[in-house]
C-alpha cells in the first residue's frame, strides 16, 4: 500500500483504459479525418514528424521512469541503511517492495 493507498495496474481498470482509448481515437481523427481537421484548423503530421516526435520524447520517458524508481525505492533504502552508509540504488535490479 502506498502514501495515496493501494496502487491499482492500470490494466486493471477499465475506465482508464476507456479513457486513454477514446483520447487516443479523438486525436487521430482530429488529425487525420480531413473535415474535422479543417475545423481545429490542423494538419496531420508526417513520418519526418513523428519520428522527431518519438526521439525527443524518448529521453523524457527515461527520466521519468528513473525519477519513478527512486521515489519509490530509494526512501526505503535509506531507512534500512546506517547514516553513514552509501545506498547505491542502482545495482539492485528490483525494489523489493515493488517485486512480484
Amino acid at each position: 500500500m502506498g502514501a495515496a493507498g493501494p496502487q491499482l495496474p492500470p490494466w486493471r481498470n477499465p475506465w482508464l483504459l476507456g479513457a486513454i482509448g477514446l483520447s487516443m481515437a479523438l486525436h487521430c481523427a482530429i488529425l487525420y479525418v480531413p473535415p474535422l481537421a479543417l475545423l481545429f484548423s490542423v494538419t496531420a503530421l508526417g513520418a519526418a514528424e513523428w519520428r522527431a516526435i518519438l526521439w525527443l520524447s524518448f529521453p523524457v520517458i527515461l527520466m521519468d521512469e528513473a525519477l519513478k524508481y527512486v521515489t519509490r525505492c530509494a526512501p526505503a533504502a535509506r531507512a534500512r541503511a546506517p547514516a553513514c552508509q552509501v545506498v547505491a540504488v542502482a545495482r539492485r535490479p528490483r525494489c523489493p517492495r515493488h517485486a512480484s
